[in-house]
Order: C-alpha cells, then structure tokens, then sequence
C-alpha cells in the first residue's frame, strides 16, 4: 500500500512537472516569435533611418544646405548685410550695434532666409 502510494505521488509530481514544462515550452514559443518580429522592425527601423540619410546626402549636395561647412564659415566670421552671424547649440543668430544698441536677429537652425529676416529686422528698427 505505501509503495502504491509512493507511486501514485510520483505520477502525480511528473504530471505537474509535466504541466509545468509544457507551460514553460508555450512561453518559449511566443518570446521567439516576439523577438522575431522585434528584429523585422529593428532591421525595417534601420533602412529608414539608412534612407533618411541618403536623402539628407542627396539634399545638402543638391541645395548646398551642408550644416557642417555653414557651421565652419560662421567660425571664420560670416557677415550677411553688416550683420555679425554666430551659431551657438545649433541656432544662428545676427548681430550688430545700432544707434548705440547692439540689436540681435534670430536665423534658426540654418541660414536659409537669412538676409530677408535680417532685413525685415532691420525694415522695424528704422520704421
């Protein structure tokens, strides 16, 4: 009778075990099929930001918006219509001394435009 018994705790023990490795297998199952699609939008995220770049290339060689060079002209002392032009955190701003005053214009993040805004600036302070 206790080996009996013995036997009927074991078969029940393995039958949990059991339960629990097949639970632990389905578990398995899904984290791989998670970790698949992860890697499609990890590897799909990466060509955007590749095209993304290309695009960015193709744009500074066709419009002459290359940051890095403007940048490097403003560290040589750009000046557009008398106005001093600094760059600092990535924004361009101009200056220059009227009337006593030192009088600033923002340009933003690159110097496209930046003559009109420097002379609508200059358009208010003389009207």
């Amino acid at each position: 009778m206790i080996e009996l018994n013995k036997q009927i705790n074991n078969s029940e023990q393995l039958n949990t075990v059991r339960q629990e490795l097949e639970a632990v297998k389905q578990e398995l199952n899904r984290l791989q099929e998670l970790n698949t699609e992860l890697n499609k939008e990890l590897k799909l995220n990466n060509s955007v930001k590749q095209e993304l770049d290309e695009v960015k290339q193709q744009l500074n060689k066709e419009h002459g918006l290359n940051m890095p060079v403007k940048q490097e002209i403003v560290k040589q002392g750009l000046n557009i219509a008398g106005w001093n032009i600094q760059e600092s955190g990535g924004y361009f701003r101009a200056f220059r001394k009227m009337g006593g005053k030192m009088k600033a214009v923002y340009l933003g993040k690159n110097l496209d435009g930046a003559e009109q805004k420097i002379r609508n600036k200059e358009s208010q302070l003389a009207g």
